[in-house]
């Protein structure tokens, strides 16, 4: 019978708003599974955890600060690799 592990990821991203004002986003999830599943799980797991914090880090932006968009787009790459829609739509309203 084959072993079962659980398999826990996170990410999270610190968005720097002004000196000494960070905004903390974060995400974790666990799941058991096979461990003939472990690497397949643990990229899905990666890739929802990073989904999550970049959805949330873009509603932030886009209602909080539209002058933090071109330093995070910039700083992360994200004009060039944008993982989620609403990263996409960051990209769109700079017109990259």
């Amino acid at each position: 019978m084959e072993k079962t592990i659980e398999i826990a990821r996170s990410f999270s991203w610190t968005v720097q708003v002004e000196a000494f004002a960070p905004r903390n986003f974060f995400c974790s999830e666990k799941m058991e599974c096979l461990e003939s599943e472990a690497e397949e799980t643990s990229k899905k797991l990666f890739h929802f955890c990073r989904q999550q914090v970049e959805k949330d880090v873009a509603e932030y932006i886009i209602k909080h600060s539209p002058e933090i968009i071109d330093a995070e787009v910039n700083l992360r790459g994200l004009s060039t690799e944008p993982i989620t829609e609403e990263m996409e739509s960051i990209k769109d309203k700079l017109g990259l």
